[in-house]
């Protein structure tokens, strides 16, 4: 940076009776090494398949809706937990998710809307409740 002769911050709000910039020596010159660094050389792929050694015995009921238009909604019938089809289990759940929900375990610190602040506003401080 010896030969910068300026340097622009754009949308930079600053407070300090005093500010002072240092370059550090050792910094720039570890950036310089890192650059005129050699890339990887390809490496070889190994096939490895996951494999769990948890058993899951038990199974959820199964309740099968029959709307007004005659179309059905099944849920239930889960013999793993829910979204485990990742981990390459050989068991499968028959049924996709028809109702989710959500947890705010980070109490007041999210954003959320207007709406769910006024419905939830007396609980998000202990997720507990």
């Amino acid at each position: 940076m010896k030969d910068t002769e300026e340097l622009e911050l754009v949308d930079v709000d600053l407070f300090a009776e005093y500010l002072e910039f240092q370059a550090l020596p050792s910094i720039i010159t570890s950036a310089a090494q890192a650059a005129g660094l050699p890339a990887l050389g390809k490496a070889e792929w190994t096939p490895a398949k996951f494999q769990l050694d948890i058993e899951f015995p038990g199974k959820i009921e199964t309740i099968e809706f029959v709307r007004s238009k005659g179309k059905r909604a099944v849920i239930g019938g889960e013999i793993v937990p829910p979204f485990y089809n990742f981990l390459g289990l050989e068991k499968r759940n028959p049924n996709p998710p028809l109702v989710t929900y959500d947890v705010f375990d980070m109490g007041s610190e999210m954003m959320l809307p207007k709406p769910i602040k006024e419905e939830y506003g007396d609980v998000l401080a202990d997720p507990a409740k």
